[in-house]
């Protein structure tokens, strides 16, 4: 049998008590909204453990501070007083030449081999009926459709679907890589990403980045249309605290959400909206590419554990051969 967090039925039945305290009670056809912050927020505070112990406060020694009045037998180390703009540029330029050696950048340049096109600005629309019966509508670039830029987020809360709908600039310096890959830093919550009329990704998620080449769906003789169907959820929680009703769905949410330009339901403590919300990219890179790149120096054993992720796009066994130097 599943258990029931013994924290999660105090929060619930103190929701309950705020409500009934001094209020009458809704009409049985109104659905009741319970907000479970403040239902946490009402929660008494824990009773402390035995084993953690207050640490006494330090003596501290008797400090005089400086001031008009200070005792003049005390001897205060002289300060600059500036009194304009160009005095303070001049101060500020003075400590920038100090300190410059510890901040200069000694690494030595690496050797590009890589090119990006950030797509920062899509097209955006709900999804309407006609589009589950027509999806070219969603190609033709039919219906009333808003710009936006990346990233973006949004309501409402609950199940439905909107397509972010984007034309490809691609330049040169992408086109003459091995490979193009299509990244996402983010999306909540599921989607579909389609490249002229194929769907090439899938996804499921909400912090999670991920990409996925798209060369062979690439035409250079004519226009190359990005579309991503997103989909939001219902969280597995329900969503009482925001939108009344237990409704529970599949969506597994933290509470961490970005919130939406909304008074009243967008901006309240991460609600669980939906959206590209992470940067999109186009990157031409070479068919065999480090990915990933995971360093833990151990200063005890005076040792570097070192793990580099290798992605090779040609889907054949290749020896290669990786050198690192610190």
């Amino acid at each position: 049998m599943k258990k029931t967090p013994i924290w999660f039925i105090v929060s619930m039945l103190l929701a309950g008590a705020s409500v009934a305290v001094g209020q009458q009670k809704p009409a049985a056809n109104v659905p009741e909204q319970i907000d479970r912050f403040a239902a946490i927020a009402l929660q008494p505070p824990p009773t402390p453990r035995p084993a953690l112990v207050e640490n006494p406060l330090p003596v501290l020694p008797a400090i005089e501070l400086e001031a008009t009045r200070s005792d003049p037998s005390v001897d205060f180390p002289h300060r600059l007083i500036m009194r304009t703009r160009e005095e303070f540029q001049a101060a500020l330029a003075e400590l920038r030449k100090q300190y410059a050696p510890f901040l200069a950048d000694y690494t030595p340049a690496a050797p590009v081999t890589r090119a990006r096109v950030e797509l920062d600005t899509f097209q955006f629309r709900m999804e309407e009926p006609e589009d589950l019966r027509d999806f070219s509508r969603v190609w033709r670039g039919e219906g009333a459709w808003q710009t936006v830029r990346i990233p973006d987020y949004r309501g409402p809360m609950g199940w439905w679907a909107g397509y972010y709908r984007k034309v490809l600039d691609i330049p040169a310096s992408v086109w003459k890589q091995e490979a193009i890959v299509l990244h996402f830093g983010a999306v909540d919550y599921k989607c579909q990403v389609y490249i002229n009329s194929r769907m090439v990704a899938t996804h499921e998620g909400y912090f999670a980045p991920f990409e996925v080449e798209v060369t062979p769906y690439l035409r250079r003789d004519s226009e190359n249309v990005l579309v991503v169907r997103i989909q939001n959820e219902a969280i597995m929680t329900g969503a009482d605290s925001w939108i009344g009703g237990g409704v529970d769905g599949e969506k597994i949410y933290a509470d961490v959400g970005p919130g939406w330009d909304d008074p009243v339901l967008g901006w309240h403590e991460c609600p669980p909206g939906a959206g590209m919300w992470q940067k999109v990219y186009l990157e031409g890179r070479p068919k065999l590419a480090v990915t990933g790149l995971f360093v833990r120096p151990d200063l005890k054993r005076k040792t570097v554990e070192v793990r580099v992720e290798v992605d090779h796009r040609d889907n054949t066994n290749r020896d290669i051969d990786l050198s690192l130097s610190i």
